[in-house]
């Protein structure tokens, strides 16, 4: 086994395309850690209310109020790119018992969560006891594309010092949000009681991160766990967004695709396989036929297959026989611990409509 200067971070040149491309067609076989009875055969590279436009990008299209078009739509592109270029912790969560988002209740809400994190901090439990805070509840427009999603709502909680000199800071940023969501899992005769999100992203203070989860558990009767990729989900993005680019070419950022190494392969803990963007969507091109929106699973595991084959026959090295855990494209960054980070403000809606689409899918199943 190579050491770790010599396997971590390969990046091999893909001048020799016939390679990677030979005999595709007979790479069907299912690899580990891929639970393909669990995964639909197919899936759409956009919903059914946006457009892929020239350059990859995502449009939405839905009616607007011609009086407020160019005020929603400035607030609406300046918040999606508010989620950008920023370290989001996703987790998903059961339907929200009595939620409402009338500006009224958000803001008892806020209140009542303010006077939760207060509490908690005089315990010492994760507030620096020279720091006061305050929670701000709000809705966040820009997210709500189909009927069945709720108007995305975030929360903030900025610090103050506690002689109160200087600007609030903000120690939490939480979003709860729903994007093209099929349909509503919750029985109609129950939906005046219960919203449900499918997607909870959070950046901030661990300890505070705890703590807010452990306000909403009690306050709305919900169940709130991180959202866990598998391998194929992870195999899924890397075809679905590495097709795109989203700068000229030389300045995409590079595909990667992140493996753990087994605990007993001793000096080598991970290996990341770093690919030219150009090239991948090369590939993904060749691969993907149809010009249409849907793509299948068995063009996913060409695809991921035909990678994998490449750097085997760079570095000897076999990566499916590890588990993919992390992939990062010029749109995104993902880990299986629900770790994401958006590079792409165009993309913003298309990624986390897939997300949603993976929690929806988490929530019915276990229910089932």
């Amino acid at each position: 086994m190579r050491g770790q200067d010599e396997v971590d971070n390969c990046t091999p040149s893909l001048s020799s395309r016939k390679q990677l491309f030979s005999n595709t067609a007979s790479r069907r076989s299912s690899r580990r850690f891929t639970p393909y009875g669990r995964t639909p055969k197919s899936r759409q590279l956009k919903g059914k209310n946006h457009e892929i436009l020239s350059n990859g990008t995502a449009e939405r299209s839905r009616p607007r109020d011609r009086r407020s078009a160019v005020e929603t739509d400035e607030e609406h592109e300046s918040n999606l790119k508010g989620l950008t270029n920023k370290s989001w912790k996703l987790f998903k969560m059961t339907p929200l018992y009595k939620f409402n988002t009338e500006s009224s209740q958000l803001k008892k809400y806020s209140s009542q969560l303010s006077a939760h994190i207060e509490a908690e901090r005089q315990k010492g439990l994760f507030i620096d006891n020279a720091t006061s805070s305050k929670a701000y509840i709000s809705t966040y427009k820009g997210l709500r594309v189909s009927a069945a999603d709720k108007e995305a709502v975030q929360i903030l909680i900025k610090g103050r010092n506690r002689g109160g000199f200087g600007d609030e800071t903000v120690l939490l940023t939480c979003l709860l949000c729903s994007v093209e969501m099929e349909h509503n899992p919750v029985e109609p005769k129950l939906r005046d009681k219960f919203a449900y999100y499918p997607l909870l992203m959070v950046k901030g203070l661990v300890s505070l991160t705890d703590g807010l989860i452990t306000w909403m558990q009690s306050h709305f009767d919900c169940v709130i766990t991180p959202m866990i990729f598998s391998a194929h989900d992870l195999a899924w993005m890397v075809a679905m967004w590495s097709g795109t680019t989203t700068e000229p070419v030389h300045k995409s950022k590079p595909v990667e695709l992140l493996y753990k190494t087994p605990t007993d392969c001793k000096g080598i803990d991970k290996i990341t396989f770093t690919i030219e963007s150009t090239d991948v969507k090369d590939l993904w091109d060749r691969i993907h036929d149809d010009k249409g929106s849907e793509f299948s699973s068995e063009e996913v595991t060409m695809f991921i297959n035909s990678l994998e084959s490449h750097f085997h026959s760079l570095f000897r090295v076999k990566l499916s026989a590890l588990q993919l855990y992390s992939v990062g494209t010029s749109l995104s960054y993902i880990g299986d611990v629900g770790r994401l980070k958006i590079f792409s403000a165009d993309h913003v809606l298309w990624i986390l409509r897939y997300l949603t689409v993976l929690s929806l899918e988490h929530f019915t199943q276990s229910c089932s």
